[in-house]
């Protein structure tokens, strides 16, 4: 209700999703929302990659605690899945609110997608309104994978991320704000 949640009903979704996968055909995992962690063995991140492990394409938003290094949120510190940071549509270069890295494990983000002033739908009285961040990235970065698995059902998740890294373009070189760069196809 209040847009918050607590680590173990995520982990119990997680678990969910894994052992339900076959079942609901489930094939990309969006996960718009990012904790602090405190080791490698951030629970969160550790979930993740077991989706990762068992084929799911995981898509995280990387966080909005930019622009200081160190910064990703979890789960979007696994070394595996995708870590999407905010690009700033405007000026074609990384949000000041985008979380960066390194991590515990390295680079990150992965890429970044549009993250600010994303027109999306409201539940309010306005049919669309107004939104930033990277919660908004990661959904466009999880419907781009979505398509190209409509394309091609048998794209592993780890060619669907080469696909993604291929298809970016750098803004300012710095590896732990950008990654590979926005995305662009």
């Amino acid at each position: 209700k209040n847009g918050t949640s607590t680590s173990n009903t995520i982990l119990d979704a997680m678990e969910w999703v894994f052992q339900h996968q076959k079942v609901y055909n489930i094939s990309i995992v969006c996960m718009s929302f990012g904790a602090d962690y405190t080791s490698k063995l951030d629970p969160l991140s550790m979930g993740a990659d077991a989706l990762w492990k068992k084929g799911l394409v995981v898509v995280s938003a990387a966080g909005n605690s930019g622009p200081s290094p160190n910064t990703i949120k979890s789960p979007g510190i696994s070394p595996n899945i995708i870590t999407v940071g905010a690009l700033d549509c405007k000026t074609n270069s990384v949000a000041e609110f985008s979380s960066r890295g390194p991590t515990p494990y390295g680079t990150k983000p992965d890429l970044l997608a549009p993250a600010t002033e994303v027109i999306s739908c409201n539940n309010g009285y306005l049919p669309y309104t107004s939104m930033s961040g990277t919660s908004v990235a990661a959904p466009i970065v999880a419907g781009i994978c979505a398509d190209l698995k409509s394309k091609n059902k048998n794209l592993t998740n780890n060619q669907i991320k080469k696909i993604l890294i291929n298809n970016c373009k750098k803004t300012s070189g710095d590896v732990n704000s950008e990654g590979y760069g926005y995305i662009s196809f």
